[in-house]
Protein backbone atom coordinates (compact mmCIF):
# COMPACT_ATOMS: atom_id res chain seq x y z
CA UNK A 1 0.00 0.00 0.00
CA UNK A 2 2.88 2.32 0.75
CA UNK A 3 4.19 1.98 -2.82
CA UNK A 4 0.72 2.93 -4.12
CA UNK A 5 0.73 6.01 -1.87
CA UNK A 6 4.26 6.92 -3.00
CA UNK A 7 3.32 6.61 -6.69
CA UNK A 8 0.33 8.91 -6.24
CA UNK A 9 2.40 11.36 -4.20
CA UNK A 10 4.96 11.37 -7.03
CA UNK A 11 2.21 12.58 -9.36
CA UNK A 12 1.70 15.58 -7.09
CA UNK A 13 -1.55 14.42 -5.52
CA UNK A 14 -2.56 15.79 -2.13
CA UNK A 15 -3.23 13.50 0.82
CA UNK A 16 -6.96 14.06 0.26
CA UNK A 17 -6.69 13.10 -3.42
CA UNK A 18 -4.63 10.01 -2.60
CA UNK A 19 -7.17 9.02 0.05
CA UNK A 20 -10.04 9.28 -2.42
CA UNK A 21 -8.17 7.32 -5.09
CA UNK A 22 -7.27 4.47 -2.70
CA UNK A 23 -10.47 4.57 -0.61
CA UNK A 24 -8.58 5.51 2.56
CA UNK A 25 -8.88 8.34 5.06
CA UNK A 26 -6.48 11.27 4.73
CA UNK A 27 -5.06 10.35 8.15
CA UNK A 28 -4.24 6.85 6.90
CA UNK A 29 -2.44 8.37 3.92
CA UNK A 30 -0.54 10.65 6.30
CA UNK A 31 0.43 7.60 8.39
CA UNK A 32 1.61 5.71 5.28
CA UNK A 33 3.73 8.70 4.24
CA UNK A 34 5.21 8.89 7.74
CA UNK A 35 6.08 5.20 7.57
CA UNK A 36 7.64 5.70 4.13
CA UNK A 37 9.74 8.62 5.38
CA UNK A 38 10.93 6.63 8.39
CA UNK A 39 11.76 3.50 6.41
CA UNK A 40 13.66 5.43 3.73
CA UNK A 41 15.31 7.87 6.12
CA UNK A 42 13.98 10.92 4.29
CA UNK A 43 12.17 14.05 5.44
CA UNK A 44 9.96 15.01 2.49
CA UNK A 45 7.85 13.72 -0.38
CA UNK A 46 10.46 14.96 -2.84
CA UNK A 47 13.22 12.98 -1.15
CA UNK A 48 11.00 9.90 -1.00
CA UNK A 49 10.17 10.18 -4.72
CA UNK A 50 13.85 10.61 -5.64
CA UNK A 51 14.74 7.59 -3.50
CA UNK A 52 12.01 5.56 -5.23
CA UNK A 53 13.26 6.60 -8.67
CA UNK A 54 16.86 5.65 -7.83
CA UNK A 55 15.76 2.24 -6.53
CA UNK A 56 13.54 1.55 -9.54
CA UNK A 57 10.31 1.52 -7.53
CA UNK A 58 9.04 4.45 -9.57
CA UNK A 59 9.44 5.25 -13.24
CA UNK A 60 9.07 8.39 -15.31
CA UNK A 61 5.49 7.29 -16.04
CA UNK A 62 4.74 7.68 -12.33
CA UNK A 63 5.64 11.39 -12.51
CA UNK A 64 3.33 14.17 -13.73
Amino acid sequence: REVDVLKLAAKGNSNKDIAQELFLSPRTVQAHLGNIFNKLGVASRTEAVLYGLKRGWLSSEDLP
